[in-house]
């Protein structure tokens, strides 16, 4: 599926905050104690982007790091 089309819809597809707090607590995301993220990999990505973004943000940080990640 083209990442374009999951952005689009993701951006226009109406989610209520108890909708979010749902999934949260159903997948157990926050009781994982591991980040997702590879120490070197999060370096690399916060080297590139050093400080917090914005969610309107989100999918111009992304392209940037596709762009720029080798």
């Amino acid at each position: 599926m083209d990442y374009l089309f999951i952005l689009y819809f993701l951006a226009y597809w109406p989610v209520a905050e108890c909708d979010i707090q749902e999934v949260v607590q159903e997948s157990g995301v926050l009781d994982l104690e591991d980040d997702y993220l590879e120490a070197e990999f999060r370096a690399s990505c916060e080297r590139l982007i050093p400080e917090q973004i914005k969610a309107d943000e989100c999918s111009d940080a992304y392209i940037f790091l596709k762009r720029n990640l080798p």
